[in-house]
């Protein structure tokens, strides 16, 4: 009984044990539960947290991109108001176009010096309104080639202003661009250069008036150098002559001295004093031509009475060509007692020459003719011969020196004498006009300024 006694209370202690660690068990395990819902609620909060500061970080970055992108803007937009401000008021044209040619941008320095207002250049075609015809074809392509991307620089064009100016621009293009860089129009800036342009051309005139003048000194020294070769080519043909004679006749004086005849040694000095003053006149010929071209013969004109003027030069003309010919001076108007204002040293060499050529030219007749007449503002002075004339076809070339007729045949003459004449009666502002027929004779009339006040 006592073993069962005991055997029951074991159990029982056992079951009680049991139940307590079956109790303990169960509290443990509670107990770990809520430790094992502890540390979940731990990990979720902590995530939680590091969300929250994560987020908090974004927010942050957030803030300064935003601070950052709004201080970006702002400076954008002071830049485009500074370059906006920089174009309204540059001092040079700018305008823009859209890439229809359609004006966009027109700022101030474009309203000035082409008279339209912005508002009147907006939404206008810029070739079209503003470009004159002939360079509309030019400046399209010039723009065509700045929508495809091909700039110009220093393209100078003329447009006309408002009221009508002309204005010579030099323009330069470029081509304006969207932010992906695809073009979307035309820049265009100028320079007004018409002022430049006028003080180019004026430049490029006196320029050219310069070469013309260094040109016609050129072609003067050409033409004195050919006159010095035919000075020298009719000087020794024109002086062999007189010196052979002037040395044959005091080589016969000087051989004969003592056989001679005092009126044979006469006619011999008589011929040296006429070959010598021959050969002085060909100097002075030469001498003259020589002052002619280098445009330095100078006129003294002083007021003379024509009737002893002419008189004069009429009776030495006579003796000196051996009264071979009557010389008949006419005066229809009666000038004779009318003055003439002329250079008294350049009218004898005119008129001797002109006159002496007369009777020399016309060896078969036995008279030449002086004429006097009147215009309003010339007297007139017409020398007639009926000798040989002159080809039409030499007129031109009559007045050069060296020159002769190709019908003169043996006729004496060095070809200086008419453009003596000519260049004496230009430099007292007159002029000669010449008329002729073969076989018939000439006439040289030579118009002389009147005086205006005696």
């Amino acid at each position: 009984m006592a073993e069962i006694e005991l055997k029951k209370r074991q159990e029982k202690e056992r079951v009680e044990t049991d139940l307590l660690l079956n109790e303990k068990k169960m509290a443990l395990n509670s107990t770990i539960f809520r430790l094992g819902t502890i540390n979940a609620e731990l990990t979720f909060q902590k995530e939680k947290k590091d969300e929250r500061a994560e987020k908090l970080v974004l927010a942050k970055k957030e803030l300064v991109f935003q601070k950052e992108i709004e201080r970006y803007r702002s400076e954008m937009r002071r830049l485009a108001l500074e370059l906006t401000l920089l174009i309204e008021n540059a001092n040079i044209p700018v305008f823009s176009l859209e890439n229809k040619g359609l004006i966009n941008e027109w700022n101030k320095t474009a309203e000035e010096i082409t008279g339209y207002k912005r508002e009147e250049a907006l939404g206008k075609n810029l070739v079209q309104t503003y470009i004159t015809e002939t360079y509309q074809k030019p400046i399209k392509k010039v723009l065509s080639n700045a929508l495809k991307g091909k700039e110009t620089k220093n393209y100078e064009f003329p447009l006309y202003s408002k009221k009508g100016k002309l204005i010579i621009v030099l323009l330069n293009t470029s081509s304006r661009r969207d932010l992906k860089g695809k073009i979307t129009g035309v820049l265009g800036v100028g320079q007004d250069i018409t002022e430049l342009v006028g003080y180019r051309k004026e430049l490029e005139l006196k320029v050219y008036k310069r070469t013309l003048k260094l040109n016609e000194a050129l072609k003067k020294q050409k033409e004195l150098t050919n006159l010095k070769s035919r000075f020298i080519s009719v000087a020794s043909h024109e002086s062999r002559t007189p010196l052979s004679a002037i040395n044959f006749a005091a080589g016969s004086i000087k051989k004969y001295w003592s056989k001679m005849e005092p009126i044979m040694i006469e006619k011999k000095l008589h011929k040296i004093e006429d070959q010598v003053m021959h050969m002085t006149e060909l100097l002075d010929d030469i001498l003259t031509v020589g002052q002619a071209e280098a445009s330095a013969i100078i006129s003294t004109p002083k007021n003379i009475n024509l009737g002893d003027f002419m008189q004069k030069i009429i009776e030495e003309v006579y003796v000196s060509c051996q009264k071979t010919h009557e010389i008949v001076l006419t005066d229809p108007q009666k000038l004779k007692n009318s003055f003439i204002r002329i250079d008294e040293k350049l009218g004898r060499n005119i008129f001797i020459n002109l006159i002496s050529n007369a009777i020399k030219f016309s060896p078969k007749a036995k008279k030449v003719c002086i004429d006097l007449s009147s215009e309003i503002e010339s007297l007139i002075i017409t020398i007639t011969d009926f000798g040989i004339g002159i080809p039409k076809s030499e007129f031109k070339n009559i007045f050069n020196p060296f020159t002769r007729a190709k019908n003169v045949d043996l006729i004496q003459g060095t070809g200086l004498g008419l453009s003596i004449v000519k260049e004496a009666i230009e430099a007292m502002g007159g002029q000669i006009i010449i008329t002729s027929s073969i076989d018939e004779g000439s006439t040289f009339t030579v118009k002389i300024p009147k005086i205006k006040h005696i």
